[in-house]
């Protein structure tokens, strides 16, 4: 009978460690900080297992059922790697070598805001092969478009203007973030508003100009990532007051 007693005991002593470790594991997961940092999806990987309904893992496929975990390994900017279990819906809709900004607590995944590949991926190869501006006949508004970018081999001079519409432009600003060199574009609406969009190359921060064809005067400030450069362009489509709604202020 001293048996069962001590199998209890030992089955007890199991529950309250086990207990206690996720106390404190929930503990040390509220202190953690949130952090947000350039990553690259190094790896995917999916785990499928027998589990009873009680959700224990087992080897009798006969009273069971399959249970499948998803698991994204980023690399960070810094070198850091970190792995995190996702839901599906997430993991089916990335691959490996996206990169974007990663937003995380200790184990917890917040965000990942897909941006683009980077370079010399194959993926990024085959987009290169294709002209960012495609389409001879927009439905959407356009603006002209002048610039050079190097590394994805768009160079259009002042004298060479090609019209483009927003969603092309979306398209090529996603892969800007990826750039290890400086770039530089402007863009001209109907109106003969323009606005030049400059970066250095080491880091997000896109240094804007704004000419509007009234004045003579220049108006220049800087956004910080893709994600507000993208606002920022929405709101030029939309002829809206870029000087009030992003702080640029008369050089």
């Amino acid at each position: 009978m001293w048996i069962v007693y001590v199998a209890i005991l030992i089955g007890l002593a199991g529950i309250i460690i086990a207990v206690i470790k996720i106390g404190r594991n929930i503990s040390k997961q509220k202190k953690e900080p949130v952090i947000s940092e350039k990553a690259e999806i190094i790896k995917m990987k999916s785990d499928t297992r027998s589990v009873t309904s009680s959700g224990a893992s087992t080897v009798d496929s006969g009273n069971s059922y399959e249970q499948t975990s998803y698991h994204l390994t980023f690399k960070l900017k810094s070198g850091k790697s970190v792995t995190f279990k996702v839901p599906k819906k997430l993991y089916l809709k990335l691959s490996e070598h996206q990169t974007g900004m990663l937003t995380y607590k200790g184990y917890k995944l917040i965000q990942f805001e897909y941006e683009g590949y980077p370079i010399n991926t194959s993926e990024r190869k085959l987009l290169n092969n294709t002209s960012f501006f495609t389409k001879k006949n927009h439905t959407n508004p356009t603006v002209l478009f002048y610039g050079e970018i190097k590394d994805l081999d768009v160079n259009y001079h002042s004298d060479q203007k090609i019209s483009c519409d927003q969603i092309e432009l979306n398209r090529l600003i996603d892969q800007l973030s990826n750039q290890s060199s400086g770039n530089f574009f402007s863009l001209e609406d109907r109106e003969k508003n323009v606005l030049e969009v400059s970066n250095s190359g080491a880091n997000d921060d896109y240094e804007i100009v704004y000419m509007t064809a009234h004045s003579i005067s220049r108006f220049i400030g800087l956004v910080n990532g893709s994600k507000l450069l993208k606002k920022l362009i929405d709101s030029y489509f939309k002829n809206e007051n870029l000087t009030d709604l992003y702080g640029l202020k008369e050089e």
